[in-house]
């Protein structure tokens, strides 16, 4: 049986735009799962619940702020203008 040759036309600009726009609103998921995750593996090292949450939030709380930054910067009008 044979395929139809598919086009190497680019794709429309639509279906282009949903891949982004789905990966930038499940990326915020991503810091609850990693503080769940390194408070699981504390708690695997026996440490109390209280302190693996706060070790987890003081790993955390930096990181985003790292993470906003570098990710701010990809975007497009936050370039510094040039003069």
């Amino acid at each position: 049986m044979m395929h139809p040759r598919r086009s190497l036309a680019p794709m429309p600009a639509s279906s282009e735009a949903k891949a982004p726009r789905l990966a930038n609103r499940l990326l915020w998921l991503c810091v609850p799962i990693g503080i769940v995750a390194v408070v699981v593996i504390l708690l695997l090292f026996r440490l109390s619940l209280w302190l693996a949450l706060a070790i987890a939030f003081l790993i955390a709380c930096p990181l985003v702020v790292v993470w906003v930054l570098v990710a701010q910067r990809g975007l497009p009008g936050s370039q510094r203008r040039k003069r």
